[in-house]
């Protein structure tokens, strides 16, 4: 691909995080280099920078862009469904197939998750705050529904979020050790935690 003068900012950026998710995916993001991803979009890595000022801030991109097709993909898909048990166990399904697919695309390890989650910090953050957005709303239409009790609904949110990102959590950081990530122990026991919630908080 040759640089195009024609081309503008938003097009470019969108070819470099295009030709990212597949250098990362091809090298992981340890080895991978600004050079590789200027050589895979066809651009002098001089001319990279103008985008971004390190790998790092690349990488966020990348992630970012997933995570917001991720929240559309929640967002199309969970309140298609009728009942509050369906949307939960959805939403903790494609979250997990999600994982799994981000992980696999960039090669990651598990070291590679805890390390540069210091740098994904803020992106994090607010990708948590999005789902924590989405599971209230799941929580709110079944009291309205009269599916679940009254309770505070953010603060439920908030909890459940945390309950199933530690659960993916604890199976990455043991796969340091074995090496594997054993998704079905994650999913099995997501779910496992989902319908205990929802047998709680059901009238």
């Amino acid at each position: 691909m040759q640089e195009n003068a024609e081309i503008t900012p938003d097009l470019k950026k969108k070819q470099i995080l295009e030709a990212a998710k597949q250098v990362f995916g091809k090298y992981g993001f340890t080895k991978t280099t600004l050079d590789d991803v200027a050589n895979a979009v066809g651009m002098k890595k001089a001319s990279l920078y103008y985008y971004y000022n390190s790998k790092e801030d690349l990488f966020k991109d990348v992630v970012k862009s997933e995570t917001d097709e991720l929240i559309k993909q929640l967002e199309e898909n969970i309140f298609k469904l009728k009942s509050l048990t369906e949307q939960l166990i959805s939403f903790v399904k494609i979250r997990i197939d999600y994982l799994h697919k981000l992980i696999n695309l960039h090669n990651l390890a598990a070291s590679i998750i805890i390390e540069v989650r210091p740098i994904c910090e803020s992106l994090y953050r607010e990708f948590s705050d999005k789902q924590v957005e989405i599971v209230s709303k799941i929580l709110s239409d079944g009291i309205k529904n009269h599916q679940i009790k009254q309770l505070d609904v953010h603060r439920t949110a908030k909890l459940f979020i945390l309950a199933v990102e530690s659960i993916a959590m604890r199976d990455i950081w043991k796969s340091k050790f074995s090496q594997e990530i054993d998704y079905k122990s994650i999913e099995d026991d997501s779910l496992f935690l989902t319908e205990l919630i929802i047998n709680g908080i059901k009238k």
